[in-house]
Protein backbone atom coordinates (compact mmCIF):
# COMPACT_ATOMS: atom_id res chain seq x y z
CA UNK A 1 0.00 0.00 0.00
CA UNK A 2 0.82 3.59 -0.79
CA UNK A 3 -1.04 5.88 1.30
CA UNK A 4 1.04 8.84 0.80
CA UNK A 5 -0.35 8.59 -2.47
CA UNK A 6 -4.38 8.67 -1.01
CA UNK A 7 -5.22 6.68 -4.70
CA UNK A 8 -8.17 4.33 -4.63
CA UNK A 9 -7.51 0.66 -3.65
CA UNK A 10 -9.09 -2.80 -4.89
CA UNK A 11 -9.54 -5.13 -2.10
CA UNK A 12 -6.26 -7.21 -3.38
CA UNK A 13 -4.22 -4.21 -2.60
CA UNK A 14 -4.78 -3.71 0.87
CA UNK A 15 -2.22 -4.67 3.96
CA UNK A 16 -3.17 -7.74 5.98
CA UNK A 17 -0.11 -7.29 8.38
CA UNK A 18 -0.41 -5.31 11.19
CA UNK A 19 2.84 -5.14 11.62
CA UNK A 20 3.31 -3.76 8.12
CA UNK A 21 0.59 -1.47 8.23
CA UNK A 22 1.30 0.37 11.38
CA UNK A 23 4.82 0.73 9.83
CA UNK A 24 3.34 2.65 6.96
CA UNK A 25 0.94 4.67 9.06
CA UNK A 26 4.06 5.88 10.95
CA UNK A 27 5.98 6.86 7.95
CA UNK A 28 3.22 8.87 6.94
CA UNK A 29 2.68 10.65 9.96
CA UNK A 30 6.49 11.62 10.02
CA UNK A 31 6.46 12.84 6.34
CA UNK A 32 3.66 14.68 7.45
CA UNK A 33 4.48 16.17 11.25
CA UNK A 34 7.62 17.94 10.39
CA UNK A 35 8.24 20.94 11.86
CA UNK A 36 9.12 22.73 8.56
CA UNK A 37 5.36 21.71 7.74
CA UNK A 38 3.72 23.30 11.05
CA UNK A 39 0.65 25.77 10.02
CA UNK A 40 -1.53 27.02 12.18
CA UNK A 41 -2.65 26.64 15.86
CA UNK A 42 -6.39 26.63 15.99
CA UNK A 43 -8.20 27.40 19.53
CA UNK A 44 -10.90 25.48 20.00
CA UNK A 45 -13.83 25.36 22.90
CA UNK A 46 -13.94 22.08 24.70
CA UNK A 47 -16.97 20.35 26.36
CA UNK A 48 -16.21 22.11 29.47
CA UNK A 49 -15.55 25.51 27.89
CA UNK A 50 -11.81 24.71 28.24
CA UNK A 51 -9.45 25.54 25.35
CA UNK A 52 -8.01 23.06 23.25
CA UNK A 53 -5.02 23.84 21.34
CA UNK A 54 -5.14 22.06 17.77
CA UNK A 55 -1.75 22.16 15.89
CA UNK A 56 -2.16 21.82 12.13
CA UNK A 57 0.39 20.53 9.60
CA UNK A 58 0.80 21.18 5.82
CA UNK A 59 2.20 17.93 4.27
CA UNK A 60 2.98 17.74 0.05
CA UNK A 61 0.43 16.20 -2.06
CA UNK A 62 -2.48 18.20 -0.48
CA UNK A 63 -2.37 16.43 3.02
CA UNK A 64 -2.75 18.04 6.45
CA UNK A 65 -2.31 17.00 9.74
CA UNK A 66 -3.54 17.59 13.46
CA UNK A 67 -3.02 17.32 16.55
CA UNK A 68 -3.77 17.89 20.02
CA UNK A 69 -4.13 16.73 23.85
CA UNK A 70 -6.69 15.58 25.91
CA UNK A 71 -6.87 15.95 29.53
CA UNK A 72 -7.42 13.28 31.92
CA UNK A 73 -9.11 16.16 34.37
CA UNK A 74 -11.58 16.74 31.66
CA UNK A 75 -12.24 13.73 30.03
CA UNK A 76 -12.50 9.85 30.78
CA UNK A 77 -9.56 8.72 28.90
CA UNK A 78 -10.90 5.11 28.01
CA UNK A 79 -14.43 6.62 26.74
CA UNK A 80 -12.35 8.75 24.26
CA UNK A 81 -10.24 6.01 22.60
CA UNK A 82 -13.72 3.69 22.67
CA UNK A 83 -15.25 6.26 21.44
CA UNK A 84 -12.73 6.53 18.39
CA UNK A 85 -12.06 3.26 18.05
CA UNK A 86 -14.45 1.25 18.94
CA UNK A 87 -11.95 -0.87 21.53
CA UNK A 88 -12.98 -1.77 24.84
CA UNK A 89 -10.86 -2.22 27.53
CA UNK A 90 -10.98 -6.08 29.17
CA UNK A 91 -8.13 -7.13 31.34
CA UNK A 92 -4.90 -5.27 30.64
CA UNK A 93 -5.23 -4.75 26.92
CA UNK A 94 -7.81 -3.33 24.32
CA UNK A 95 -10.01 -5.97 22.17
CA UNK A 96 -11.69 -5.13 19.47
CA UNK A 97 -15.13 -7.28 19.30
CA UNK A 98 -16.71 -5.38 16.10
CA UNK A 99 -14.72 -3.67 13.74
CA UNK A 100 -17.63 -1.48 12.67
CA UNK A 101 -18.01 0.61 15.62
CA UNK A 102 -15.77 3.42 14.96
CA UNK A 103 -18.04 4.17 11.81
CA UNK A 104 -21.37 3.67 14.48
CA UNK A 105 -19.63 6.42 16.64
CA UNK A 106 -18.48 8.18 13.90
CA UNK A 107 -21.88 9.18 12.46
CA UNK A 108 -23.31 10.21 16.04
CA UNK A 109 -20.51 13.55 16.23
CA UNK A 110 -19.67 14.20 12.49
CA UNK A 111 -22.31 16.77 12.14
CA UNK A 112 -21.78 16.79 8.36
CA UNK A 113 -21.81 12.88 8.36
CA UNK A 114 -25.88 12.47 7.16
CA UNK A 115 -25.35 8.79 6.51
CA UNK A 116 -22.69 5.99 7.01
CA UNK A 117 -23.45 2.48 5.81
CA UNK A 118 -21.80 -0.71 6.52
CA UNK A 119 -21.84 -2.01 3.17
CA UNK A 120 -19.00 -4.99 2.79
CA UNK A 121 -17.49 -6.71 6.21
CA UNK A 122 -14.42 -8.65 5.57
CA UNK A 123 -13.58 -6.94 3.02
CA UNK A 124 -10.97 -9.08 2.96
CA UNK A 125 -10.54 -8.98 6.67
CA UNK A 126 -9.88 -7.08 8.97
CA UNK A 127 -10.82 -4.52 6.78
CA UNK A 128 -14.35 -3.14 6.04
CA UNK A 129 -15.81 -1.03 3.71
CA UNK A 130 -18.90 1.76 4.13
CA UNK A 131 -20.51 4.57 2.29
CA UNK A 132 -20.32 7.62 3.62
CA UNK A 133 -22.44 10.45 2.64
CA UNK A 134 -21.52 13.70 3.27
CA UNK A 135 -23.02 17.34 3.05
CA UNK A 136 -20.82 20.15 2.74
CA UNK A 137 -23.13 22.97 2.54
CA UNK A 138 -26.39 24.06 0.67
CA UNK A 139 -24.70 25.16 -2.34
CA UNK A 140 -22.59 22.09 -3.09
CA UNK A 141 -24.17 18.58 -3.69
CA UNK A 142 -24.09 15.51 -1.27
CA UNK A 143 -20.47 13.84 -1.26
CA UNK A 144 -20.28 9.55 -1.79
CA UNK A 145 -17.55 8.29 -0.48
CA UNK A 146 -16.83 4.96 -0.38
CA UNK A 147 -14.15 3.89 2.12
CA UNK A 148 -11.78 1.00 3.05
CA UNK A 149 -11.05 0.89 6.91
CA UNK A 150 -9.32 -0.77 9.51
CA UNK A 151 -8.87 -0.09 12.74
CA UNK A 152 -5.71 -1.72 14.48
CA UNK A 153 -6.24 -1.39 18.54
CA UNK A 154 -3.82 0.37 21.03
CA UNK A 155 -0.76 -1.68 22.27
CA UNK A 156 0.96 -1.35 25.36
CA UNK A 157 4.71 -0.47 24.26
CA UNK A 158 8.15 -2.03 25.55
CA UNK A 159 11.77 -2.84 24.30
CA UNK A 160 10.54 -5.97 22.14
CA UNK A 161 7.42 -3.62 20.20
CA UNK A 162 8.28 -4.44 16.03
CA UNK A 163 7.19 -1.12 15.51
CA UNK A 164 8.00 2.18 17.00
CA UNK A 165 4.46 3.95 18.69
CA UNK A 166 3.96 7.35 19.25
CA UNK A 167 3.62 7.33 23.08
CA UNK A 168 3.00 4.59 25.53
CA UNK A 169 -0.01 3.14 23.74
CA UNK A 170 -1.43 4.06 20.44
CA UNK A 171 -3.82 2.92 18.29
CA UNK A 172 -4.92 3.32 14.62
CA UNK A 173 -7.66 4.12 12.10
CA UNK A 174 -6.83 3.84 8.73
CA UNK A 175 -9.20 4.48 5.87
CA UNK A 176 -8.30 4.94 2.14
CA UNK A 177 -10.23 5.21 -0.97
CA UNK A 178 -11.86 2.11 -2.35
CA UNK A 179 -11.76 1.33 -6.43
CA UNK A 180 -15.75 2.08 -6.88
CA UNK A 181 -16.29 0.56 -10.11
CA UNK A 182 -15.51 -3.09 -8.08
CA UNK A 183 -17.32 -1.68 -5.04
CA UNK A 184 -20.50 -1.41 -7.24
CA UNK A 185 -19.65 -4.79 -9.07
CA UNK A 186 -19.61 -6.87 -5.61
CA UNK A 187 -22.59 -4.74 -4.27
CA UNK A 188 -24.80 -6.29 -7.14
CA UNK A 189 -23.44 -9.57 -6.93
CA UNK A 190 -26.27 -12.02 -5.17
CA UNK A 191 -23.23 -14.52 -3.81
CA UNK A 192 -20.59 -12.20 -2.15
CA UNK A 193 -20.82 -13.82 1.49
CA UNK A 194 -19.59 -10.60 2.92
CA UNK A 195 -22.13 -8.31 1.80
CA UNK A 196 -23.85 -6.41 4.83
CA UNK A 197 -27.32 -5.95 4.82
CA UNK A 198 -27.00 -1.92 4.43
CA UNK A 199 -25.65 -3.22 1.35
CA UNK A 200 -27.60 -1.17 -1.56
CA UNK A 201 -26.05 -0.57 -5.23
CA UNK A 202 -26.04 3.50 -5.91
CA UNK A 203 -28.54 4.19 -8.51
CA UNK A 204 -26.97 5.60 -10.97
CA UNK A 205 -30.31 7.84 -11.27
CA UNK A 206 -29.57 9.67 -8.80
CA UNK A 207 -26.80 10.81 -9.71
CA UNK A 208 -28.03 14.58 -10.23
CA UNK A 209 -28.19 15.05 -6.17
CA UNK A 210 -24.73 13.61 -5.44
CA UNK A 211 -21.06 13.59 -6.46
CA UNK A 212 -18.16 10.82 -5.99
CA UNK A 213 -15.35 12.50 -3.61
CA UNK A 214 -12.27 10.07 -2.14
CA UNK A 215 -9.97 11.00 1.59
CA UNK A 216 -7.63 8.92 2.92
CA UNK A 217 -6.70 9.11 6.81
CA UNK A 218 -4.92 7.91 9.29
CA UNK A 219 -5.15 8.49 12.93
CA UNK A 220 -3.74 7.76 16.02
CA UNK A 221 -4.67 7.89 19.45
CA UNK A 222 -2.32 7.39 22.40
CA UNK A 223 -0.64 8.42 25.95
CA UNK A 224 1.65 11.29 26.42
CA UNK A 225 5.04 10.64 26.76
CA UNK A 226 5.13 12.27 30.36
CA UNK A 227 1.57 12.04 31.54
CA UNK A 228 -1.71 10.52 31.33
CA UNK A 229 -3.15 12.73 29.01
CA UNK A 230 -4.18 11.49 25.23
CA UNK A 231 -2.67 12.56 22.31
CA UNK A 232 -4.88 12.17 19.02
CA UNK A 233 -3.14 13.06 15.57
CA UNK A 234 -5.27 12.88 12.52
CA UNK A 235 -3.55 13.42 8.84
CA UNK A 236 -5.45 13.46 5.46
CA UNK A 237 -6.02 14.03 2.06
CA UNK A 238 -9.34 14.69 0.34
CA UNK A 239 -10.14 15.20 -3.67
CA UNK A 240 -14.02 16.40 -2.91
CA UNK A 241 -14.86 15.82 -6.62
CA UNK A 242 -17.06 17.64 -8.77
CA UNK A 243 -16.14 21.46 -10.00
CA UNK A 244 -14.30 21.84 -6.31
CA UNK A 245 -10.95 22.18 -7.31
CA UNK A 246 -8.04 20.11 -4.99
CA UNK A 247 -6.09 23.28 -3.75
CA UNK A 248 -8.90 25.09 -2.95
CA UNK A 249 -9.94 21.71 -0.79
CA UNK A 250 -6.45 21.75 0.35
CA UNK A 251 -6.65 25.33 1.66
CA UNK A 252 -9.57 24.50 3.91
CA UNK A 253 -8.59 21.10 5.36
CA UNK A 254 -6.51 22.94 8.70
CA UNK A 255 -9.61 24.61 9.52
CA UNK A 256 -11.89 21.62 8.95
CA UNK A 257 -10.23 18.86 10.60
CA UNK A 258 -9.62 21.33 14.02
CA UNK A 259 -13.20 21.77 14.06
CA UNK A 260 -13.86 17.99 14.58
CA UNK A 261 -12.15 17.94 17.38
CA UNK A 262 -14.66 19.86 20.16
CA UNK A 263 -17.42 17.96 18.30
CA UNK A 264 -16.31 14.45 19.45
CA UNK A 265 -15.17 15.79 22.79
CA UNK A 266 -19.06 17.29 23.11
CA UNK A 267 -20.60 13.84 22.36
CA UNK A 268 -18.16 12.18 24.44
CA UNK A 269 -19.24 14.39 27.57
CA UNK A 270 -23.46 13.97 26.96
CA UNK A 271 -23.06 10.10 27.25
CA UNK A 272 -23.52 8.64 29.77
CA UNK A 273 -21.76 5.60 28.27
CA UNK A 274 -20.24 5.07 25.17
CA UNK A 275 -22.64 2.22 23.44
CA UNK A 276 -24.40 0.94 20.34
CA UNK A 277 -27.75 1.50 20.66
CA UNK A 278 -30.54 0.48 18.51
Amino acid sequence: MKLLEATPFKSGDLELDEDQLRNQCLELLEDIYREENRYKTFRQNGAHNETIQVHTFKGSNGWAGRSNTISANDYNLENVVKALTGCAYEGDKWKLADPTLHTYYEKQYMGKLVESFVVLKGAPEPWYCVELNYNLGPLLKTRKFYEYIRVLPPLKQDESSKVKLFGKESGFIVSVPADIEEIQQRLRSNDDSNLHSDSVPTDSKNSRNWVYAQYSSVETIGHSNDSQDLIWNMATSSNAGGFVPNFITALALPRTIAQDVPHLLRWIASEKEITRRG
